[in-house]
């Protein structure tokens, strides 16, 4: 069986605990639909990706040492488009656990006026693969499902499942992202340009069906970070404080 590594672990981890984060809603919006794909939050390509897992806040998770320190963090994201505020992000992220391994990772919050609840315990060793289960509920109703495994030292890792009821199947390798999200052709490149103590930035760049995904993100000061990201016409601003 092959070995995992600690720092494939952790980064394995905060996929786990960090996709849930993507499944939010409008800020004016009572309730979500019964037909997830028909809700004005997830009706496009675009849409989809924008509310999955933020990818820049992931890598500034592991700069900051989250996993390994059991640190609390909160994450902001603001959605603007033709100019305008549609929808925004309040979300409280806790890291908990024992030992190397063992975590237990909760978030909490409300969207508008959808709560969000989420919690996904971890518990590993050497030299067993890091597998995994994810699952989170926005306003009561199942939007995630998935099975992440790993494949050891070789830093790949391969997500399945199911998003909004529609499936998920793609390999995560080092930097790069390919394959199938909620149905549609996925692939993502995310770089960290600067990774050092006191400099970090990251970019991100792909593709959601037809529709482009870019981002960027950089540390402002120690344990707080800000992004910029495009999905299609979609602007969001983030910042990500780490306590």
């Amino acid at each position: 069986m092959a070995r995992i590594s600690r720092a494939n672990f952790l980064r394995v981890c905060l996929i786990s605990s960090l996709v849930l984060l993507g499944s939010f809603c409008n800020s004016g919006q009572a309730s979500l639909s019964n037909n997830l794909l028909n809700d004005p939050l997830f009706d496009s390509d675009y849409k989809i990706a924008a509310h999955y897992v933020p990818a820049l806040a992931l890598r500034a998770l592991a700069h900051a040492e989250v996993y390994q320190k059991k640190r609390k963090a909160y994450l902001e994201r603001t959605f603007t488009l033709q100019g305008n505020v549609y929808e925004t992000w309040k979300i409280h992220i806790q890291v908990e656990g024992d030992g190397l391994f063992k975590r237990k990772v909760s978030a909490k919050g409300f969207i508008g006026n959808l709560p969000l609840s989420y919690e996904n315990e971890i518990a590993c060793s050497l030299p067993k693969n890091a597998n995994m289960k994810v699952s989170a509920k926005l306003d009561g109703q199942p939007i995630l499902n998935l099975t992440i495994n790993s494949d050891g030292n070789k830093m790949t890792n391969y997500i399945g499942g199911n998003f909004l009821g529609r499936a998920v199947a793609y390999k995560t390798s080092w930097r790069d992202t390919i394959g199938t999200l909620a149905g549609f052709a996925y692939n993502m490149h995310v770089e960290g340009v600067k990774n050092e103590a006191n400099d970090f930035k990251v970019v991100s760049k792909g593709n959601i069906g037809a529709s482009e995904i870019k981002g960027e993100g950089i540390l402002i000061k120690k344990d707080h970070y800000e992004f910029t990201e495009h999905y299609g016409p979609i602007l969001i601003k983030s910042k990500l404080i780490v306590i």
